[in-house]
């Protein structure tokens, strides 16, 4: 039987120490609130924003704490690190009247901000898999009794974490050279960069667009001079109707003398 959303957060909340207003635990009241399956959360995607609102007929989680979540979902294709974004120009909405978590929707292993400092940013680093985002926030006595932050936007900002290739050996020919590498079978591509100047000033790059490319050979240089070599991988990820692509740091550089 897959966990309830609801239930979920309220596993959650009641292994945190959330002191913030309107942040207490009440896990036994939570597991008794209508079943939230996770095919409710809505799908998002990553690098795009979002719009939403904390308008009171958003799910309940907590009746007598007054607390309402959005709960959303995303895949992360490679590992890499998640940028939360949150704005809204509703006083106290950021910190005093919400909480933000992360969870693995495989496992009950979670993530948040300290709500006491956060000013709407925070970076997490987050393995390949599925993820849930919920806002949570809470009605207060205040304003008589009035929610705070009734708009807000969001972006989960991702950029991956691409390894660095070796490398592996440059041979000379006539007018060129042949460069090879290691194997990298997670990548879209490789990009080839060399350069007669050691700090790879004035450098020219070959892009290898297929990742099983494992080797290149560059011609049409200048004979008997002296190249430096690097190279790196790319991966292109789509999220919505974008795409984009990121490159790893590149390769240690080898030198190599042309024929």
């Amino acid at each position: 039987m897959k966990k309830s959303i609801s239930v979920l957060l309220g596993l959650i909340l009641a292994l945190t120490s959330f002191m913030s207003v309107g942040f207490s635990a009440y896990a036994e009241e939570v597991q008794t609130q209508t079943e939230q399956t996770e095919e409710e959360a809505q799908a998002i995607a990553l690098n795009t924003t979002y719009k939403a609102s904390f308008d009171g007929s958003d799910k309940l989680l907590d009746s007598k704490a007054k607390q309402y979540y959005d709960a959303f979902k995303f895949d992360v294709e490679y590992g890499g690190k998640v940028t939360l974004n949150v704005k809204s120009a509703a006083k106290g909405y950021l910190s005093k009247y919400a909480q933000y978590i992360i969870s693995d929707t495989k496992s009950d292993k979670f993530w948040s901000p300290d709500s006491a400092s956060f000013s709407g940013k925070w970076t997490v680093k987050l393995k390949k898999g599925s993820y849930y985002f919920f806002a949570i926030y809470t009605k207060t006595n205040n304003k008589r009794g009035k929610m705070l932050g009734a708009d807000y936007s969001f972006k989960l900002s991702y950029k991956p974490t691409l390894k660095a290739v070796q490398l592996k050996k440059l041979k000379a020919k006539k007018n060129g050279f042949k460069a090879s590498w290691k194997k990298d079978k997670s990548v879209s591509g490789y990009q080839l960069q060399y350069s007669t100047k050691k700090n790879f000033s004035k450098a020219k790059k070959l892009k290898l667009e297929n990742a099983k490319s494992l080797s290149a050979a560059v011609e049409e240089l200048k004979a008997k001079k002296k190249y430096y070599v690097r190279v790196r991988t790319y991966k292109t990820f789509t999220f919505g109707e974008k795409t984009k692509t990121f490159y790893s740091p590149w390769s240690k550089a080898k030198t190599v003398k042309t024929k």
